[in-house]
């Protein structure tokens, strides 16, 4: 009986194509009159449907060699998706900018906000990305890029990779970035030359020149912006933004 991922191998042999794609094994499962197999849908060019059939070769040592063929199915690959932004006005010495969601000096990297004019690293969590490698982006084989506005922005590094089984994984991408214009605020990722661009929706830039105080009428004292206590009167206090 199987006894580890490694007697397995799973390739899908695409109809009009003369080679085989491997599919990563995941996990396997052993029943009494069957086996089942998890595995991961090799990259390839192109999101459209694509047929194929199931090629199946076990291999155990002191057995023969077992291969099954099953019957043609439809396939695609799943669509690069952007799970988190996160930015960092500095990084954490390493090979991580964010590290248990905080900057350099422990502040806490701000989520789908970038601040104007202020050079920082803008983090991607990207699934369902492919042929990336962690570490300098001179590693991957795809060298996705971060439209900002008019302008592209290389990547900068690959800084980690979850379930990177094969081809696929869900990773974190790293670009240097100074954004300083609200046209700039929609953006999009570029993954690879084969699929349309990724738009960043939700994300907010704001101007950090600009700080919200509270002032009492009273005194025109600042005081902590949580308002007044319950039991008293809360008209007595007003919000002023005061730009430096």
């Amino acid at each position: 009986s199987l006894g580890s991922l490694d007697q397995l191998e799973v390739s899908f042999r695409v109809n009009g194509s003369s080679s085989s794609l491997k599919a990563p094994v995941l996990s396997f499962r052993p029943a009494l009159d069957a086996t089942s197999v998890s595995v991961s849908v090799p990259a390839i060019g192109g999101l459209a449907n694509r047929s194929a059939v199931v090629v199946v070769k076990v291999s155990i040592a002191g057995y023969e060699t077992r291969v099954a063929t099953g019957g043609a199915f439809l396939f695609y690959v799943p669509t690069p998706a952007v799970l988190s932004m996160r930015y960092c006005s500095s990084c954490n010495a390493g090979q991580r900018c964010i590290v248990n969601g905080q900057c350099s000096g422990q502040q806490a990297a701000l989520v789908s906000r970038v601040p104007l004019s202020r050079p920082g690293v803008v983090v991607l969590s990207v699934q369902n990305s492919f042929n990336l490698t962690v570490g300098d982006a001179s590693r991957s084989l795809t060298r996705p890029r971060l439209q900002l506005g008019s302008g592209l922005i290389d990547l900068w590094r690959v800084s980690s990779q979850r379930d990177a089984y094969g081809d696929f994984s869900t990773a974190s991408l790293e670009f240097a970035v100074n954004v300083t214009s609200t046209s700039q605020c929609s953006p999009a990722v570029l993954l690879n030359s084969l699929q349309a661009s990724v738009f960043l929706s939700g994300l907010t830039c704001f101007d950090p020149s600009v700080i919200l105080e509270c002032h009492s009428v009273a005194t025109g004292n600042a005081s902590a912006c949580a308002g007044p206590a319950v039991a008293q009167d809360a008209q007595g206090y007003f919000f002023i933004a005061r730009v430096v």
